[in-house]
């Protein structure tokens, strides 16, 4: 009997020890993934990723039902910052009285939960309907009546997405803070293909020559790099050399399409072949480049946390430099129309410059720090295109502005629920601002009747 009770206890404290072990393994699984479990109960499209996720060394996977993959080269419909020399503006219909604002019509309610503090992604825009990150993980494609058209989870990428995604013909290519880049069929949601690029990706695509160039993040110790691949496929082409510290800053092209420039945090603006990844000059500030540079007519043009303008030759030659009232990492949008360039610092400070000599044209003050990158709209669609063009911004830490770009006064405000770190979106009437958390993703319908 003592035998039958000693049996008894050990099998007790065995069941016992294996239960303890199934909570605590459940515990863990829970925190790993508490960011995505209310997500994963939404709808979303069937992919491999979940498949994905347990082959941590597989460097890249491709769907084998990716039959209907365009053969011809990719076609550019929406990218980061209107184009590869990241300019900053488009060419649109504008409404006929622009001091009229616009209207809600769209509200995705806590989109950006504030796990993570870098700047939200911008939707990307085409006649279907918007594509947009959150810093929870979810990418999903909506329809211009607010429904979702398909959803997609990201897995294992505890600070989501921050990318702001180049939209073609066939796909929508983004990063994320788990270090890959996909391809999602733009139609389905399914995934095309996945691949490892670094440990993580907080910057945008750039999709140029059936290439994507992407800056990537490794974390230790901290540094980065700019990678090249193949669009059709993801084979990773070329990796340029550490650049010494990470790089939060998204790639520019320039007009030629040979040289790439990308920011780093120690400071430098890096000069980088397209062909072969190869350094060709580096540029010293001394501040963090969180920035993305705009190419315009030869030059560069770029902000850094040491609160300046810098303005550069293709060679990496300094053309002027002028001081700013704070830290900005606000990229540099420009008008061509007016033919100004447009810069924001962390003192709240909007200014009007024109490219060739820094010279000021306006300046207009906020009372809290822009950290969103103006967005300018040139009304050219018109026959004939009428001499107009807005400036898009934050103008206050909870207000939306928009400016007019020859003088810089105000059109029209809107007070918001929360600050704007992602860039705002324009396409045919519709305003789109993904808002820092706990905030929604907002679509406005500026008609101007």
């Amino acid at each position: 009997m003592r035998k039958m009770g000693s049996y008894l206890k050990k099998t007790q404290i065995r069941i016992f020890a294996l239960a303890f072990a199934a909570v605590v393994t459940f515990s863990i699984t829970c925190a790993v993934y508490e960011i995505h479990l209310p997500i994963l109960k939404q709808k979303h499209a069937i992919t491999f990723q979940d498949e994905l996720s347990r082959w941590p060394n597989l460097e890249q996977v491709q769907d084998p039902l990716n039959w209907h993959v365009s053969k011809n080269s990719v076609q550019l419909i929406s990218e980061y910052r209107g184009g590869p020399q990241r300019q900053g503006f488009m060419r649109a219909a504008l409404p006929p009285h622009l001091s009229t604002p616009p209207v809600p019509v769209i509200s995705l309610p806590f989109w950006n939960h504030g796990i993570h503090t870098a700047s939200k992604s911008t939707p990307a825009t085409d006649d279907s309907g918007f594509y947009v990150g959150s810093d929870t993980g979810e990418f999903a494609a909506f329809d211009w009546q607010g429904r979702r058209r398909w959803s997609y989870q990201v897995a294992l990428s505890g600070r989501g997405i921050h990318s702001t995604a180049a939209v073609d013909q066939d796909s929508v290519y983004f990063g994320a803070y788990n270090g890959r880049l996909y391809s999602l069929n733009k139609s389905t949601g399914r995934m095309r293909w996945s691949a490892i690029v670094g440990d993580a990706i907080g910057s945008s695509v750039l999709l140029y020559r059936d290439r994507i160039f992407i800056a990537t993040e490794k974390v230790n110790p901290a540094d980065g790099f700019l990678a090249c691949l193949d669009a059709k496929s993801g084979e990773l082409l070329w990796r340029s050399r550490l650049f010494g510290e990470q790089a939060h800053s998204s790639p520019t092209l320039s007009e030629d399409g040979k040289t790439l420039y990308v920011g780093a945090n120690d400071g430098s603006l890096f000069a980088i072949d397209e062909e072969s990844g190869k350094i060709q000059w580096r540029f010293q500030t001394h501040g963090e480049i969180k920035s993305t540079p705009l190419v315009l007519n030869g030059s560069i043009y770029l902000t850094s946390w040491d609160e300046n303008l810098y303005a550069l030759n293709s060679q990496g030659q300094l053309e002027y430099k002028i001081p700013l009232s704070a830290r900005s990492q606000s990229s540099v949008a420009y008008d061509p129309l007016t033919n100004f360039i447009f810069v924001a610092d962390a003192s709240g400070e909007l200014r009007a410059l024109a490219p060739k000599t820094g010279h000021e044209i306006w300046k207009r003050s906020g009372s809290s720090a822009r950290i969103t990158s103006p967005l300018v709209i040139v009304d050219l669609d018109h026959n004939p295109p009428s001499k107009r063009s807005v400036v898009i911004t934050q103008c206050d830490q909870k207000r939306l502005c928009a400016l007019s770009a020859k003088s810089g006064a105000t059109l029209w405000f809107l007070d918001s629920v929360a600050e704007l770190t992602s860039v705002p979106a324009y396409f045919n009437g519709f305003l789109l601002f993904s808002f820092d958390a706990p905030g929604p993703m907002k679509v406005l319908k500026w008609s101007g009747g």
